[in-house]
C-alpha cells in the first residue's frame, strides 16, 4: 500500500507498507504539464511522468527488485 500526500505547500510526504515494513519519505515536489520532479530529504531528485485525469493521478516508474527494474504505473486516487 502507497500513500502519497502532495501538499500545495510543495512539500510531499508518501507512505509505502509492505510485508517488510512501512517506509516514510519526504520532501519537495514541482511539477510542469508532464513531470513531476520529486527532491526528498535525503537529497534525491526523481523525475516521474504523470497524467492527471480528474481526481486520479497516475505515475509512470520503474521500481527495482533483486537487481531487475519493472515498469510499473501506480494509480492514485484524490481523498
Amino acid at each position: 500500500q502507497i500513500t502519497l500526500i502532495l501538499r500545495s505547500n510543495k512539500t510531499f510526504q508518501m507512505t509505502q507498507t509492505d510485508s517488510s515494513g512501512t517506509v516514510t519519505e519526504s520532501g519537495t515536489w514541482s511539477a510542469t504539464d508532464k513531470e513531476i520532479s520529486a527532491k526528498s530529504s535525503d537529497g534525491t531528485t526523481e523525475v516521474i511522468p504523470y497524467i492527471l485525469a480528474g481526481n486520479k493521478l497516475s505515475l509512470t516508474m520503474q521500481i527495482e527488485e533483486a537487481g531487475i527494474k519493472f515498469p510499473v504505473i501506480l494509480e492514485f486516487t484524490k481523498q
